[in-house]
Parts: C-alpha cells; structure tokens; sequence
C-alpha cells in the first residue's frame, strides 16, 4: 500500500508521479508490474529499507531504493546508456552535496574510496515491432550516518 503519491511538473513540463513506499519493498520489480500494466513515463517509486549483509556494525546502513519508468522513443540498441547517465547522475548529486569524490567503476557502480555506495541497473521490455515498451533504471544508495552527516544542503 502506498504511503505517499505526490505528482509534479517538471522544468520540461512533464508530470511526474512519485510514489513513497513505506513497505520496505524495492520498486524496481514493483514498477515493471505498474509499467505492463499502463503506467506512464515519469512515474516514479521510492522506498527504504535496512541493509543486513549478515556483517556486525556498530550502524546499520538503510538502502534508498528509487526508480525511474521511462517510456523513451529512440532504437533500443542506444538504450544501453541508462545505467551509465544514472550513475553520473549520482556521483555528480555526492560530489556536488558532501565532502566525498565517489567515481563509477562498471557500469552503474558508484564508490567513494572502495566502498560501493550506490548501484544503478536498467531492465526493459520491447514491443513486438522493436521499440521499448519501458525502461525502469533503478538506482540503490547505501546510506550510513556518517555519509548523512556530510551532505550539505
């Protein structure tokens, strides 16, 4: 059950639905359902959960889970750079807002030092004709106290 839908309007003009989850469920898969099922370019999906890899910390790191459903109009053999302008995106929003220089290995890899804070993936769907049904690109930030305590405003 959704908490939270807040639409707005983009610079562009394009609404955009955001959907704060409170369920701890990760939207990717969430917003392919939504995506099949009509929904349209802009909607977006966001949720948190607590991360445990099993590891004894003093903090637990929380996962900020966004994504993205795009419908975009351009041949699918130029969609692979989806995960590459989300991991840009990222590492230039940390750059910008905290003290920490992240860089992208792979593809959607963000890291700061050796860590790996964030991942972005993409998956799609094509039509039968060829052309992209959807894209969701889905971006997963590990967020600690310490990390929260170095963004600025």
């Amino acid at each position: 059950m959704p908490s939270k839908i807040t639409t707005l309007r983009s610079p562009g003009g394009r609404l955009l639905t955001i959907e704060w989850r409170e369920d701890s469920l990760l939207p990717g898969p969430y917003l392919e359902d939504i995506a099949r099922h009509g929904g349209s370019h802009g909607y977006v999906v966001v949720s948190e959960k607590t991360a445990d890899d099993g590891k004894k910390r003093a903090e637990k790191d929380t996962c900020l889970h966004v994504s993205l459903l795009l419908q975009p109009a351009i041949h699918p053999g130029r969609g692979t750079f989806f995960s590459v302008f989300g991991a840009l995106a990222l590492a230039r929003t940390v750059r910008r807002h905290s003290p920490y220089e992240p860089r992208i290995r792979w593809v959607g890899d963000v890291l700061v030092g050796k860590q790996r804070i964030a991942e972005v993936t993409t998956r799609a769907a094509l039509r039968q004709t060829g052309t992209f049904q959807y894209v969701t690109v889905n971006l997963s930030l590990r967020i600690t106290k310490s990390f929260v305590g170095n963004l600025s405003d």
